[in-house]
């Protein structure tokens, strides 16, 4: 009888068992689903594209003509050991935020190295490709723009700004102006007029 007894404890205790692995499966396999279908988001928000530039003076120079003005600055001495993947043991850092001045868009953060500035590892002179970057600076005239930048003796990659043409959302023509050039370090930079209906 206690053979009897103990088979039958057993069995309840593999049965128990089964129904708590098979539970554990089951909630595991939920899981994942719930992971590869709902994938954890973040609440990432673009706070600005910084450069990494040799003159920091130059670059806000350069970028005074395309209407950006410092907001902030910030720098002083880093640790040339720094997980940052920089390519110098630069000991102390400038960073110039620029914002525009209309007071709308995104920020240029402009940051230099010293004590060991790293080289150039990326020239603008030639055609881009895969890993470039290009910077898109809405303006109200860019044909004023394009004039001023060549009377400083910058080099537009055009000789005259690309005319954008299409239709408005309510049937007019619309024109607007777009040309390229590269910054001092080599950045491309877009600087586009948005076509806007011809009256």
């Amino acid at each position: 009888m206690r053979d009897v007894d103990e088979t039958m404890s057993s069995a309840h205790n593999d049965r128990g068992t089964c129904r708590v692995t098979n539970g554990l499966i089951r909630a595991i396999v939920l899981i994942s689903v719930l992971f590869i279908t709902n994938p954890v988001r973040g609440d990432g928000t673009l706070l600005r594209t910084t450069l990494i530039v040799s003159d920091v003076e130059v670059s806000i120079s350069w970028y005074r003509h395309l209407g950006f003005d410092v907001a902030e600055t910030l720098g002083g001495a880093r640790n040339p050991q720094s997980a940052f993947p920089l390519a110098a043991h630069a000991s102390a850092f400038r960073l110039v935020i620029l914002a525009g001045s209309n007071g709308k868009g995104g920020r240029i953060g402009l940051l230099e190295f010293a004590d060991a500035a790293p080289p150039v590892v990326v020239a603008g002179s030639g055609p881009v490709g895969v890993g470039n970057h290009v910077l898109v600076v809405e303006v109200s005239d860019a044909r004023a723009i394009f004039a001023a930048l060549r009377d400083q003796g910058e080099q537009p990659l055009t000789d005259e700004p690309t005319v954008l043409s299409r239709m408005s959302a309510d049937g007019r023509p619309a024109i607007g102006y777009v040309f390229h050039i590269y910054d001092p370090d080599g950045a491309l930079v877009e600087i586009m007029q948005p076509p806007l209906p011809i009256e």
